[in-house]
């Protein structure tokens, strides 16, 4: 019976980290716009920026979407 309660624990943070995540991801990368053109933040978390535009003025979060859209699926 505790082998049971466990494992629904355990399934329902994995469902809570699986959901949570990536929106927080998304909301840590686009607080942090203004950081995205410094080697340092380029070298450490750019990985998700490389090959995007990055310098559009207009709605700029946007571009930030799409790359995590794919890691949402």
């Amino acid at each position: 019976m505790l082998a049971v309660t466990v494992c629904n624990y355990v399934a329902i943070f994995i469902v809570f980290l699986a959901c949570f995540l990536p929106m927080f991801v998304l909301v840590w990368y686009i607080c942090r716009m203004h950081l995205w053109h410094t080697d340092e933040f380029k070298e450490k978390w750019g990985f998700m920026l490389d090959d995007l535009n990055v310098d559009k003025k207009d709605a700029k979060w946007i571009i930030v979407v799409l790359p995590f859209s794919y890691f949402l699926r």
